[in-house]
């Protein structure tokens, strides 16, 4: 990675004072096309390469840059003067030839042509308008962003990886009906050209199905079906309560609860390297450490957490190539924990099939605002959710404006059968990982009434 350079030339010569150092660079190159009714309406393409530095004498320190004409040097010694400050005192592990599993190196790809995107969007918005010709403003929007990871340190690390990850936000209105707005997102694992139409299709017509007249529903405990896009937006948030950080900082529900039992026997949960259909990839993270497959809990046991070299010195166990760094509007510099793709694992019942095993009860199809919704201390969460009462395993009326309240550790007791096709959702600020999970069935869920 060319970004890398200058750094891998100055750490051949490191000052007396700085006895490790490390660089991990991060390049987001994003290609962003809008059409409607088969016109494009916007068009931009952007990029940014933020370089975070992290180096050790008596202590370690951070420091990030955007300004790729810095002097190598100079950061670096900016970063051990904010070791006075950040970690006086404390030191951190880098790894070593010894400890690394491998280096990667791969060549960085480039964005599809501009002329086969707009194919593939036109054909997209004309497949809409043949599956409901009662269509229109059909607005289809594309991304598509080039992700490009590096990692570079004084021992001998040099590890570069690129990924291209593509996705489909499709908006629509149709005539001559109150509820007439829909909006779709579907993800593919490396070009526009393998979006899954057929999943557009599915989603079409799941809304479709979804448009009942509406209902009160008072507020109250019901069995219920969540959708797969709830359970995923969930988990979005959820993946904090098995990190190896909440854990040793007992922090986090399950903390000491290793080797325990904390849901049904049908709970498999798992953070994996590469998770298909969606494009996210990663062999390894901001520390170098390989992405390994990690399952965290095991039919209903907490078998794992998710570790940086750090976390994992504490525990006695290898890094799970969780490394991260806060994926926020402020771009942190301090090495954290964040997941790669966390999901449940899928089981083998449709949507509808699950509904006709609820009989009667909620089908929460829609939730909002998760970020601030789970609290990871205490596994409480309230979460604004629409849903739709369910009467011998039929939709019968629609209740929007509910909240969902309730603890987590008594949600994944509770979950008894678990649908086949996966919903993904990953995190909107950065897409930084990617959280999916297909629809559950549940022995009881809390609702206010809407």
């Amino acid at each position: 990675m060319k970004e890398l350079n200058a750094y891998k030339e100055a750490m051949k010569q490191l000052p007396e004072e700085i006895r490790e150092a490390e660089v991990n660079a991060d390049k987001q190159d994003i290609l962003s096309v809008q059409m409607c009714d088969g016109k494009i309406t916007s068009l931009s393409l952007s990029d940014q390469t933020t370089l975070f530095v992290r180096v050790t004498g008596n202590s370690t320190g951070f420091v990030s840059t955007e300004n790729l004409e810095e002097d190598a040097g100079e950061v670096m010694s900016a970063a051990l003067e904010n070791s006075r400050y950040l970690k006086a005192g404390k030191t951190e592990k880098l790894h070593t030839l010894n400890t690394l599993t491998n280096n990667l190196e791969e060549e960085e790809k480039s964005h599809t042509e501009l002329d086969r995107v707009k194919a593939t969007l036109f054909t997209v918005t004309n497949k809409l308008k043949n599956w409901s010709p009662g269509l229109t403003a059909v607005t289809v929007s594309a991304e598509e962003r080039i992700h490009t990871a590096g990692v570079v340190n004084s021992n001998g690390c040099d590890q570069t990886f690129s990924r291209i990850t593509t996705e489909l936000s499709i908006s629509a209105y149709e005539k001559g009906d109150e509820q007439n707005f829909f909006q779709l997102e579907s993800a593919s694992e490396s070009a526009f050209e393998r979006i899954d139409t057929e999943l557009l299709y599915k989603k079409l017509e799941l809304w479709k199905a979804n448009k009942v007249p509406d209902t009160e529903c008072l507020a109250g405990s019901f069995r219920a079906v969540l959708d797969g896009s709830v359970l995923a937006n969930m988990f979005v948030t959820a993946w904090k309560l098995f990190s190896g950080q909440s854990y040793i900082a007992n922090s986090t529900i399950y903390s000491n609860k290793l080797g325990n039992r904390i849901a049904s026997d049908i709970v498999t949960i798992m953070d994996i390297p590469v998770m298909e259909n969606c494009g996210y990839e990663y062999p390894f993270d901001c520390e170098g450490s390989e992405g390994i497959e990690t399952v965290l809990v095991n039919k209903g046991i907490l078998t794992g957490l998710l570790h940086n070299i750090e976390t994992a010195d504490v525990l006695g166990v290898k890094s799970t190539g969780n490394a991260g760094r806060t994926p926020s509007l402020v771009k942190g510099t301090d090495i954290t924990i964040t997941p790669k793709n966390f999901c449940l694992r899928p089981g083998e019942k449709s949507l509808e099939e699950l509904l006709q095993e609820l009989g009667d009860g909620l089908y929460i199809y829609q939730s909002y605002d998760v970020y601030h919704s789970i609290n990871i201390g205490s596994g409480d969460y309230t979460i604004p959710c629409n849903a739709i009462l369910i009467k011998d395993g039929k939709r019968v009326g629609k209740a929007d404006g509910m909240t969902m309240n309730g603890n987590m550790s008594d949600f994944f007791q509770s979950i008894r059968s678990v649908g086949k096709e996966l919903s993904y959702k990953p995190l909107d600020l950065h897409k930084a990982y990617m959280a999916a999970a297909p629809s559950v069935l549940v022995d009881a869920v809390t609702v206010s009434g809407s």
